[in-house]
């Protein structure tokens, strides 16, 4: 299994971008503050959150380098992609991630309540870049 862990601490993703290969199977960064939600996208209509000055995101690139046989000498393997974040006291922070090909389509996504929130995706059998988006979801009693 390879695995990407996030931490939400500091300001834009740092680093902006990694790649994993058999090499090296783990990649980390960092991002934040968060300091408003991004109420995007809606409930069961939305495809993805809206990222823009109103409705702030965090961009993460990916880059998946594999052998071209990776996946079939490796059939059970799959890309973990974590993600949490610090709890402040008083707060009910959530954060949602969507994970999209280098084609711009949505791969995969992780939008519950869970602290971490984890994603999986398949591996290739040839390089391919994935964008993560990460927006802080506004949390209410009732989620």
């Amino acid at each position: 299994m390879l695995v990407v862990l996030v931490s939400r601490t500091v300001c834009a993703a740092t680093p902006p971008a990694a790649t994993i290969t058999e090499l090296t199977p783990t990649a980390s960064y960092t991002a934040g503050p968060f300091l408003m939600p991004n109420p995007t996208p809606t409930p069961l209509v939305g495809n993805g959150p809206t990222c823009d000055t109103a409705h702030p995101c965090d961009d993460y690139t990916l880059t998946i380098s594999l052998p071209a046989n990776y996946e079939a000498t490796h059939p059970t393997h799959v890309v973990a992609i974590t993600i949490s974040w610090p709890t402040l006291a008083g707060t009910q922070a959530d954060f949602d991630m969507y994970l999209y090909d280098s084609t711009g389509a949505r791969a995969t996504y992780s939008a519950g309540s869970n602290d971490p929130e984890i994603a999986f995706c398949s591996t290739w059998d040839e390089a391919e870049t994935i964008r993560k988006e990460m927006c802080r979801y506004e949390r209410r009693p009732t989620d």
